[in-house]
């Protein structure tokens, strides 16, 4: 009896080993479909891991800033409107173009060179280029305040240079009383041509005033016109005319080859009132340090003519009579030199006058 309990004690421990062994698999195998209520039934959802963040965006520095939403924007547009045009002579560009909002400067270079800092107005000048040459100039913008930090990205543009330079400009100057000469500015400019220069006056035996390829000189000129001309490479690139006259009030002398005052001349009758029939004596008085040859006229009793000898005495007094008047008359006198260098002759005139005749009653 004992030995069948035993026995029914072992087969028994055996069933139940295998029921929990199968319960176990039924159970994971349905495991997630009764998951599902239950996790439903009390407000529960399954959860993933977080994605990584997104990678920070890295602005180009200088040129560009973050934009605020992940983006990277321009610190300062870039300029518009670049003009580069040949300006005056001898190799030079001017080159201009709009403003870019928020900046304070902008910079400018020509054919990949060095930057120049250029502030407003908007407008930079190279000069000694190569004549009649493309040349291609670069702007950015630049700002340097706390809010845009930075400059814009480069704008480029081409244009040519302008061409050689063929300037000459003689200036005029008056003589003073006793000289012959004067001295006059004389401008050139003769950039991008050949060398060797010459600026020269013809008229005074071909006085070498300059030789370089620009400059300014003060030139000795002589009375009248003179012929400036310029040279390169001794071929004559340009003329210009430069006159010398003499200060107000003088004259050119030929005899003396000199700038003379012009003469003082006066001229007064004695007496100034005169009867019917009576005669007058003219008095004249001359200042002129050279000689003239002087006319009279009207009513003169004797030759109207008379010789001023000035060079040796420059101060003369003249006095010739009239023939009998019968009526108002004006008298006159006209000087010139020998040579009529006075244009026009110099001139001064009086008037005698009539006494009215008394009529009997």
């Amino acid at each position: 009896m004992l030995r069948r309990l035993r026995r029914l004690r072992r087969i028994i421990r055996i069933v139940g080993t295998v029921f929990l062994v199968a319960a176990a698999v039924v159970v994971s195998s349905f495991a997630p479909i009764i998951a599902v209520p239950l996790l439903w039934l009390f407000g529960s959802t399954p959860t993933s891991a977080p994605p990584p963040p997104p990678a920070a965006i890295v602005c180009t520095p200088v040129t560009h800033e973050s934009d605020g939403a992940g983006g990277c924007r321009p610190v300062l547009a870039p300029p518009t409107n670049v003009s580069v045009l040949p300006i005056g002579c001898g190799g030079a560009v001017s080159v201009t173009w709009d403003p870019v909002s928020r900046a304070e400067r902008y910079e400018v270079s020509i054919n990949g060179g060095s930057w120049v800092s250029v502030t407003p107005p908007r407008r930079h000048i190279f000069s000694d280029l190569t004549v009649s040459s493309n040349q291609t100039v670069t702007v950015r913008a630049h700002a340097w305040d706390s809010s845009t930090p930075g400059r814009s990205a480069p704008t480029s543009a081409s244009g040519l240079s302008s061409g050689v330079c063929n300037e000459l400009n003689a200036g005029n100057c008056l003589i003073p009383a006793g000289a012959n000469n004067c001295n006059a500015s004389v401008v050139w400019d003769m950039t991008g041509n050949p060398s060797p220069f010459r600026i020269e006056n013809e008229t005074n035996s071909n006085t070498i005033i300059g030789n370089t390829a620009s400059g300014t000189q003060s030139a000795t000129i002589s009375y009248g016109n003179n012929t400036i001309n310029a040279f390169s490479n001794n071929m004559l690139i340009n003329t210009d005319i430069s006159t010398a006259t003499c200060v107000p009030q003088h004259f050119f002398l030929d005899l003396t080859q000199t700038c003379q005052p012009n003469p003082i001349i006066t001229i007064t009758p004695e007496p100034i009132w005169v009867r019917s029939g009576d005669t007058a004596e003219v008095n004249i008085n001359i200042n002129a340090p050279y000689d003239l040859e002087c006319t009279l006229a009207g009513d003169i009793a004797n030759t109207p003519l008379f010789t001023h000898t000035g060079s040796i005495n420059p101060v003369g007094d003249y006095s010739i009579d009239t023939v009998p008047i019968s009526a108002t008359r004006i008298l006159s006198v006209s000087c010139n030199t020998p040579a009529n260098d006075l244009q026009p002759p110099a001139n001064a005139e009086t008037r005698i006058n009539m006494v009215p005749r008394m009529q009997e009653m």
